[in-house]
């Protein structure tokens, strides 16, 4: 613990130096150079870590006054001991998780209740309420959970764990970072990636196949990994990887009708979040990540024949069933990215802007899908 008292209490830039605040910028010169010489790693007797540790602190507290730095006050002390005391309290808590997560793992028993049995999660668990604003227990618990899976990564995945065990463990996960936002970057880099694979290629159970993906996609736009303000259009093009090919293996039908396998796999996706959320209406507006994710692994024309429909499942939804505000947002969201294909692509605008005619509608010659789209393609954007 002294080490991290050492490292953090920076203190006042003029008592680093040794000097009056009243000090000539002539002396201050002199102080810094003397103090920066004598702590140099090159000439100091102290050990090079701690050498360089106070030289780097000699040459910040110079910088500081040379851009105005006026002398510490009451107030930044008492700023100082707060955020040591909660580096502090992020520490002792990341020292704690790593103890739980290392004998639970040395004992063989580590599963999704090794992480639910984590001091900060019990807490999320118990009294089941969002804790707005990240505090040190969460920051320092997290730490050791990050720590602790990329570190066992490649022994968790060599273990004949069944699909099921390894999706609970993302699903605890999920749950921690929905009460305390901190797995987001983690996720986005890919921590949990190699696991959700796991589960894609080792279960034979459709329903949690489908599960898995719909965890994953809501996963990867939580975390902002599928934003264009973060990835590249290709990479958001293979956000699904070889999970298309692997569904399609598995669980998919031959047909002659031309569609990709992931399109098959995404209407399958669609229709199981959708057979969910008829059972809690109030829940619908989380199925906006359906409309973030999967259009963005699709062509163009597969983009607009997923989006419709998702629209005509939400056009069939339930009306005074809890979710009407948020049926309304979502058909308005969808139809806004059906017309921003269309604005990327228009020759598929002015298709099917022919194909939703009045004389194609009334002799039948286009299908709901094609009419539906064919109005939104004449519809001017806002």
């Amino acid at each position: 613990m002294g080490l991290l008292l050492s490292g953090l209490a920076l203190g006042d830039p003029y008592q680093i130096l040794g000097v009056s605040p009243d000090a000539s910028k002539e002396e201050i010169l002199q102080a810094y150079r003397q103090k920066a010489k004598s702590y140099h790693p090159d000439v100091s007797p102290l050990p090079a870590a701690e050498a360089a540790r106070e030289f780097k602190k000699v040459q910040s507290a110079y910088e500081e006054i040379q851009r105005g730095a006026k002398p510490r006050t009451q107030s930044y002390d008492a700023q100082k001991d707060f955020d040591l005391k909660k580096e502090i309290e992020k520490q002792q808590a990341k020292t704690k998780a790593t103890k739980i997560l290392a004998d639970h793992w040395d004992r063989g028993t580590f599963s999704a209740e090794t992480i639910r049995s984590l001091p900060v999660f019990s807490q999320l668990n118990s009294f089941q309420t969002f804790r707005f604003g990240r505090g040190p227990y969460e920051d320092g618990e997290w730490e050791a959970i990050s720590t602790f899976l990329k570190t066992h990564q490649e022994e968790l995945l060599k273990q004949n764990r069944e699909p099921r065990e390894i999706n609970e463990i993302l699903k605890a996960l999920d749950y921690y970072n929905e009460y305390t936002g901190l797995s987001i970057k983690d996720v986005r880099n890919g921590l949990t990636a190699p696991f959700e694979q796991a589960v894609f290629e080792k279960t034979n159970d459709r329903a949690l196949f489908l599960e898995a993906l719909e965890n994953k996609l809501y996963r990867l736009t939580r975390s902002g990994a599928i934003s264009p303000i973060v990835a590249s259009k290709e990479d958001r093009k293979q956000v699904l990887g070889s999970i298309p090919e692997i569904f399609a293996k598995k669980f998919g039908t031959q047909t002659d009708n031309g569609e990709s396998p992931t399109l098959q796999m995404a209407r399958e996706t669609m229709n199981f979040a959708f057979s969910k959320i008829e059972k809690s209406p109030a829940q619908l507006h989380e199925l906006d990540f359906l409309i973030k994710s999967l259009p963005q692994a699709l062509e163009p024309r597969e983009q607009l024949t997923f989006l419709s429909e998702f629209l005509s499942k939400l056009e069939a939804f339930p009306k005074k069933t809890g979710g009407d505000n948020a049926l309304v947002d979502l058909k308005t969201r969808t139809e806004n990215r059906i017309q921003r294909v269309f604005q990327k692509e228009p020759e598929l605008q002015k298709i099917y802007a022919e194909k939703g005619s009045l004389w194609n509608r009334l002799t039948g010659k286009a299908t709901l899908c094609e009419i539906r789209l064919g109005k939104l393609a004449k519809k001017p954007r806002d």
